[in-house]
């Protein structure tokens, strides 16, 4: 399979997790809603409530990766041994192993079905929030990861942004072209919901409200924050492969990309400032015939997204 991903803004993204699992439905079977013993917390939980509860989302889902899982886990059960004076979980072993240990001895404090994410966080150990010292270098592992490497060695062979759909189904139609006449611009023509219809207009008001935090929030998704700036500056460079590619004309709106590309700062005086370079991307020529035509596409909403992380992958969006 060939894989390609859709980023999304993570305020945006938690705001839409908080509304979709408040359906009585969506907390008992999407495992992105977890798994709460008191089920009335998703129907009262505020967008804070819900920043504390998922946390960076999506530094936890790409620490499964297998590049960079076995080094996330080992950080996280050395922090553990640290807080416990050395009786830390050490014989967990490899992370598909501890995943399964942790479910078989859940106890009281995890309670039955707790799904894979929260799992995978009890055993990070505070390693997907970059304010700690292993978290920091997990989020420097995947930054290496998703952007840090030539182009070939990573885990996507390219990308979208959400909030860009039309510029990306357009990179995506030239760098990863759908068999036949498809299109992925056309995609959108199947529509498929989850019900968000019922709610959007109170769901945009709580993702305004929730944007204007300069403090709590940006804090809390400092990591998620953090990654997707990163896409956001990268897509340039997926923009110029496609053009180059396929002589096409994508641009990107500079207004548009300028006001997301201020929403993950934050005005906190806490928030770490990195130094980033920008890379070169070398040319490809056009897509062949020859191209791969199966192509899995994975938009960060569930756990286990890659291979040889020991699950199924699911196709979403919300």
């Amino acid at each position: 399979c060939t894989w390609v991903t859709v980023y999304r803004h993570p305020v945006s993204r938690l705001v839409s997790a908080r509304f979709y699992c408040a359906g009585s439905r969506a907390m008992h079977v999407d495992p992105l809603c977890g798994a709460r013993p008191d089920v009335s917390w998703y129907g009262n939980a505020t967008t804070v409530d819900w920043a504390h509860f998922w946390g960076n989302y999506l530094v936890r889902e790409l620490l499964l990766h297998p590049g960079v899982a076995s080094s996330a886990l080992s950080r996280g059960l050395r922090a553990n041994e640290d807080l416990q004076g050395g009786s830390g979980d050490d014989a967990l072993g490899d992370m598909p192993t501890a995943l399964l240990r942790r479910q078989e001895h859940a106890g009281e404090n995890l309670g039955r079905g707790q799904r894979v994410w929260e799992l995978w966080r009890l055993l990070l150990h505070g390693g997907d929030d970059p304010s700690t010292p292993h978290g920091a270098a997990n989020l420097e592992d995947l930054k290496r990861l998703l952007f840090g490497q030539p182009l070939h060695q990573r885990p996507f062979k390219t990308f979208g942004i959400l909030e860009f759909w039309e510029e990306s189904m357009a990179v995506f139609d030239c760098l990863v072209p759908l068999p036949g006449k498809a299109s992925w611009r056309k995609l959108r023509s199947v529509r498929i919901t989850h019900g968000s219809e019922r709610y959007k207009a109170a769901e945009q008001k709580a993702v305004e409200v929730a944007m204007s935090d300069r403090a709590v929030l940006p804090e809390l998704l400092r990591g998620d924050l953090e990654l997707y700036r990163l896409a956001l500056e990268n897509f340039r460079g997926e923009v110029e492969r496609a053009n180059s590619a396929c002589r096409t004309s994508i641009s990107l709106p500079q207004h548009g990309m300028k006001k997301h590309l201020d929403s993950t700062s934050s005005s906190g005086s806490g928030r770490t400032q990195h130094q980033h370079h920008h890379q070169q991307h070398p040319r490809l020529a056009a897509p062949s015939s020859a191209t791969p035509q199966h192509h899995l596409v994975y938009a960060h909403h569930h756990g286990l997204p890659f291979p040889g992380a020991g699950g199924h992958t699911h196709t979403r969006g919300s």
